[in-house]
């Protein structure tokens, strides 16, 4: 086939490990942007696919969300106890008629798609290949050497990846270098996301979609890479995304939304936009989303969420000492903190906060302070959902400034705070979700593929 005649042909892959229970929406966001340009996309959920063959205990890791090892060693275990669905995997894709294949590659994802991806160069060397994602920016900005670990890409694409994959299937390989810095879209005419191609797959939660009406950050956590994904903060046209949710559950009965937003209350004018069309449409259906904790965000955005259907807000506290927030840059205080809770329980919305113990600099003093916000807050905060050891990123604030990294708390240290802020929200009757509680530690865990067991 010659490079006219397949130009217009992608097969996008998700490859393991990431959260099995809902279809993957970068896929799907790409999978609608593709079609709606005039290009023949299909799509493989390689991830949804291995899951379904593996026993239970397995499952259990595959949904953690953070295991380096297990994600590591995951094509080496099913290449073991599995080796007719990884060879009947690559015999497809390098049989598949597209003759280009992209790969989104995560964190966790990434030696499984770079094996795989390997693996379909080799028996079908024709096939272009295409390796972007969130762990190929993230590589990127920290200054990696990524056309090494990707030696096996005919392109890599960096940032939000629309635009330079379209140009590359409109124009050809000679069109763009190896490494393509993408420039952003305009996302208040991006399509919906389209899970079409995704239905046969049988994700657990089948009456629910995760969803987005907005990229980027409006902060800068010292310990957060994410701001690093996308060049500026944007939002989508509210009525849109008010079009989109109707659309999904008119046509596809789906009465239950989760945003994948870094945050949807970026730009209160707009989200509150969003909140009145959505009560004006009087839709019967939930959704959840991530929140930034902000002191100018008014009461009555608070109850306009819960009319609007908001049954959880998920919000990253992740200290209840000043001086710990203010190192994290986290952009408000416990002061502010405190209000937006009384104000999210004055309107009857349920939300769950996140914790980091052990950041560089945090000391016994700290900790006392965050166990006393917690005390003293308890009839208002309804569940902790993360408690987590500080985890380092490389493309992270305080990893690239080289400040006050090295002055982080002894690991047996953090590990008792975990434990003991966790007994101070059972002792006061504030919810906790046990899955996500130091789960972290398996950061550092490896994972033996012969066995399929956790080494410690």
């Amino acid at each position: 086939m010659s490079m006219n005649e397949s130009k217009n042909s992608i097969l996008l892959v998700q490859s393991p490990r990431i959260w099995p229970r809902l279809p993957p929406l970068g896929m799907a966001a790409l999978y609608g942007y593709l079609r709606a340009n005039g290009i023949d996309v299909s799509v493989m959920d390689v991830n949804q696919r291995l899951y379904q063959v593996v026993d239970d205990s397995i499952k259990q890791l595959w949904e953690l969300p953070v295991y380096p090892a297990f994600s590591r060693a995951l094509w080496d275990f099913l290449n073991r106890h599995h080796p007719q669905k990884t060879e009947s995997l690559i015999e497809e894709i390098a049989g598949h008629p597209a003759q280009v294949i992209g790969f989104s590659v995560w964190h966790s994802s990434l030696h499984f798609s770079v094996s795989l991806a390997q693996a379909v160069k080799l028996r079908a060397p024709e096939k272009r290949i295409v390796a972007g994602g969130p762990e190929v920016t993230l590589r990127y900005r920290a200054n990696k050497d990524i056309t090494n670990i990707f030696s096996f890409a005919d392109l890599i694409i960096v940032g939000e990846g629309e635009k330079a994959l379209l140009n590359y299937l409109t124009n050809g390989a000679d069109a763009v270098n190896k490494i393509c810095v993408s420039d952003p879209p305009e996302i208040r005419t991006l399509p919906a996301p389209d899970f079409s191609g995704l239905k046969s797959y049988p994700y657990r939660y089948s009456s629910a979609l995760p969803v987005w009406m907005s990229r980027g950050c409006i902060r800068r956590c010292a310990f957060c890479a994410e701001h690093t994904l996308t060049d500026s903060f944007r939002m989508k046209n509210p009525r849109t995304v008010v079009d989109e949710l109707q659309h999904f559950y008119f046509h596809d009965g789906i009465s239950h939304f989760v945003f994948y937003d870094s945050l949807i209350n970026g730009d209160l004018q707009i989200f509150e936009e969003f909140l009145d069309r959505m009560v004006q449409s009087a839709l019967p259906i939930k959704w959840e989303g991530q929140v930034l904790i902000r002191r100018d965000m008014p009461s009555r955005l608070f109850v306009k969420m819960k009319q609007a259907g908001c049954y959880n807000m998920f919000i990253g506290l992740e200290s209840g000492s000043n001086r710990i927030l203010k190192l994290m840059r986290k952009g408000f205080t416990t002061e502010d903190a405190t209000r937006f809770f009384q104000y999210a329980y004055n309107a009857g919305l349920h939300f769950e906060v996140s914790m980091i113990l052990g950041f560089p600099g945090e000391q016994e003093d700290d900790f006392r302070t965050t166990i006393r916000f917690f005390q003293d807050n308890a009839l208002i905060i309804p569940k902790l959902a993360q408690a987590n050891p500080y985890i380092e990123l490389e493309a992270s604030p305080i990893f690239r400034e080289n400040g006050i990294r090295g002055r982080i708390p002894p690991s047996q240290v953090v590990r008792q705070w975990i434990t003991e802020l966790v007994e101070t929200c059972r002792q006061n009757n504030i919810a906790v979700t046990p899955a996500y509680i130091n789960n972290l530690t398996l950061y550092e865990a490896g994972f033996d593929a012969v066995s399929g067991k956790v080494v410690m």
